[in-house]
């Protein structure tokens, strides 16, 4: 506290400016990147993950990763089997290591498109992405592992808004890659759906499909 009248001199380094949520759609003005992380309760990413463990009915408001609220609501709609996949990879390399830890790679969501055992099949896991803003375009980055399998588990990732686009992944012995779909705008409604199932080059009998980390990105423009 100034307890006299002489001026005081403040030096400043830094100052950092934070767009904040706000109106009828909180989250239009944020443009942080979302990270989501499909797994177990005992085994969250930590700092400013979403971490979704419900793999029945999940439905939550994501923030982003400067822990802003968005306003996007994940919602699981079709659900995945009633358990999760712990056996993804503790070591991610390569491209998928500069953005997934190995808390969000080691453990996945999953499904079967065929009868597993006495478990009828369970063709697609599904979940919707809603209060998405209509002029924007979004783009996934997303990850599955199972890497002590040697058969091909690949998995088909859909996703649907104003159009569909689609990826692959093979979650067998994959450490390092991810499916990526780019640049898509949302329904009328401001959602995008994305479904889960088993590719055509899946090769198990169960036909057996993985989710386990994704990263969403924002953007204004449709990327190249």
């Amino acid at each position: 506290m100034n307890l006299n009248t002489a001026p005081i001199v403040i030096y400043v380094d830094d100052i950092i400016f934070r767009l904040q949520s706000g109106g009828s759609n909180p989250g239009t003005g944020n443009s942080g990147n979302i990270f989501v992380d499909f797994g177990s309760p005992s085994n969250s990413t930590t700092g400013n993950w979403n971490n979704i463990t419900d793999h029945q009915g999940a439905n939550v408001e994501l923030i982003d990763d400067q822990g802003a609220k968005t306003g996007i609501t994940l919602t699981i709609t079709d659900p995945f089997y009633n358990g999760y996949n712990t056996s993804g990879t503790t070591a991610p390399t390569g491209d998928a290591a500069a953005i997934f830890p190995s808390t969000a790679t080691s453990d996945n969501f999953f499904g079967h498109g065929n009868a597993w055992s006495t478990t009828a099949a369970n063709p697609e896991g599904i979940f919707t992405l809603s209060g998405l803003d209509k002029t924007k375009y979004y783009s996934f980055k997303i990850f599955g592992s199972r890497p002590s399998a040697s058969d091909d588990r690949e998995t088909l990732y859909t996703a649907t808004g104003a159009g569909t686009k689609t990826a692959t992944l093979n979650a067998s012995t994959n450490v390092s890659s991810f499916a990526k779909i780019d640049s898509l705008l949302p329904d009328n409604s401001g959602v995008i759906t994305i479904k889960c199932s088993a590719g055509v080059n899946n090769t198990t009998a169960e036909k057996f499909y993985y989710i386990g980390a994704m990263k969403i990105t924002v953007v204004g423009n449709q990327t190249g």
